[in-house]
């Protein structure tokens, strides 16, 4: 029997997801989670969770790690990667990335959903110069400015009260007549001393150059339109939070949906294929809340354990699939820094290395210097196999860390969210296994001239590590490309330069800008264009 086949293999590594692992761990399942960006999902964005059971008040990001690490301690599995296809109608079910196929007995599909936009005239051309849809990721860009948010749900709300703490003000843009939230929460908004709400209305479009300037909508009662232009030519933001859309399209035509694209799952939480179910936000239900996508991870976790016992008992050759232990190896950090969890997860990543990897960084006498040289040692006391070489001579945007003989550059320091490229960067380059299709390759060695591309990060941003990821690929197969990464908090003076309003921000070349989530083909499309 093959030993690579894994009991349970969950898709989207949100709360559903995170919540069949721990299930799954529990019940002794050999369980991998796979996702492409950091965990987390939509939980990322919410900055104040009130309504989560036995908890008063927390974070998302907070709340997630906790999840994310009590996975962890029931021996799943987790990995960072992109699914470019799936085969259900077998026994055997199959996830393939660009250059690995995992197997299971079982599936959850837990990949949640993404911010729906509306469509109006202006919000493709203006997202990222002043239209954004992540509170969390973007709301520091708009300090001291007007602020608009469009959206009278739960996530309105809550976003509309976090960017209180940036905009000089706060006006919502809502639909309905009333909020489609609590009653509790809506209560709070319209307290708020910095929230204004106009009830009844609607974007019409957004107009400017370089960032928005102008912002018309309606009341679609009354027809009366409003038109609002800051003073003394300012920039202002519009978030949008008008609901989602299922990430389901790579399941379309091999599990049943729904119009809308929503799975459909009876009360079990299985789909119209046997051993395939689905939980979290992407499902259809009346209620996308935290509890509830914790609740459906348990649910069709549990059920997944009851159709694997049955399942073995008909297919015995598979009961001695046995999940991974953790290992016992301790971290010899003595710095707080890396706790004992992240460096038994580095450690596990390490000991595939192949060829040491270094790290060359370039620090002066400021404290980030100094907290980005500690963060590197701590990581190389992990293994043999990390090297650090340190230079106090002068480079444009310091501290940096460099991947020697590779044109990759870190300006800042690469944790958060950016620590998981960073990682895998390194081992891309010790093992030489690139995760890329044979025709992705093709098409980015076709790169024949330089090309120079700073992306502009925050280390709270979800949507980055994906697009700094990728970008990083590329340059490790082509030296023609050049990757330097700025954490934009630290450096403003960029942000100024290219009047950057949103992150993540891929500029090519010093001239075209790519701002938002970006799938590989359309990024290596735009290197060949710059």
């Amino acid at each position: 029997m093959d030993q690579e086949i894994y009991d349970l293999i969950i898709l989207g590594a949100g709360s559903a997801g995170l919540s069949a692992g721990i299930y799954a761990g529990r019940a002794k399942l050999k369980t991998l989670i796979i996702d492409k960006n950091a965990p987390g999902g939509q939980i990322l964005n919410t900055n104040e969770v009130v309504n989560y059971p036995g908890i008063i008040s927390t974070n998302g990001p907070d709340l997630i790690a906790s999840m994310k690490q009590q996975a962890i301690h029931f021996n799943c599995e987790i990995i960072h990667e992109e699914i470019t296809d799936v085969i259900l109608d077998q026994q055997i079910k199959e996830i393939k990335t660009a250059d690995k196929t995992y197997r299971a007995l079982a599936l959850i599909i837990a990949t949640g959903a993404m911010p729906r936009k509306l469509n109006f005239p202006g919000e493709e051309e203006f997202t990222g110069r002043g239209i954004a849809y992540c509170a969390t990721c973007d709301g520091q860009f708009f300090t001291d400015l007007d602020i608009f948010v469009v959206g009278g749900g739960f996530a309105a709300c809550e976003e509309a009260m976090y960017l209180t703490r940036f905009g000089k003000s706060v006006t919502m843009i809502v639909r309905e007549e009333d909020f489609t939230c609590a009653k509790t929460i809506g209560d709070k908004v319209r307290a708020h001393p910095k929230i204004n709400v106009h009830f009844n209305s609607e974007v019409v479009c957004v107009e400017g150059d370089d960032f928005v300037h102008t912002l018309t909508y309606i009341n679609n009662q009354t027809k009366e339109k409003t038109v609002y232009t800051p003073k003394n030519n300012d920039a202002f933001g519009l978030f949008i939070f008008a609901g989602y859309l299922p990430a389901t399209s790579l399941f379309k035509g091999k599990i049943e949906l729904d119009q809308q694209g929503y799975v459909k799952t009876n009360e079990q939480l299985e789909t119209n294929i046997e051993g395939v179910y689905a939980a979290g936000d992407l499902r259809i239900k009346e209620l996308r809340q935290i509890v509830t996508a914790v609740s459906d991870g348990a649910i069709a976790a549990t059920n997944c354990e009851h159709y694997l016992a049955k399942f073995k008992e008909e297919h015995p050759q598979y009961n001695a699939i046995k999940p991974k232990t953790k290992q016992k190896k301790e971290s010899r950090s003595q710095s707080g820094l890396i706790n004992q969890d992240l460096a038994k997860q580095l450690q596990d990543v390490f000991a595939k290395f192949k060829d040491p990897v270094t790290l060359q960084l370039y620090l002066d006498e400021g404290d980030k210097s100094k907290e980005l040289e500690d963060y590197m040692d701590n990581i190389a006391d992990l293994s043999d196999k990390v090297m650090i070489e340190k230079f106090h001579e002068p480079l444009p945007e310091m501290p940096v860390v460099k991947f020697k003989d590779y044109p990759i550059c870190w300006h800042g320091i690469p944790a958060g969210h950016e620590f998981n490229p960073f990682i895998l960067t390194m081992y891309y380059i010790s093992t030489q296994q690139i995760p890329l299709e044979e025709a992705q390759k093709e098409n980015i060695m076709k790169i024949d001239h330089d090309v120079h591309i700073k992306i502009g990060v925050t280390l709270a941003c979800h949507f980055c590590p994906d697009i700094v990821g990728n970008m990083e690929k590329m340059a490790l197969i082509n030296p023609m490309i050049k990757i330097d990464v700025y954490d934009i908090s630290l450096f403003p003076e960029l942000k100024k330069k290219y009047r950057l309003m949103s992150v993540p921000a891929v500029i090519f070349n010093d001239q075209d800008i790519v701002f938002g989530s970006q799938s590989l083909d359309t990024l290596i499309e735009k290197t060949k264009e710059a």
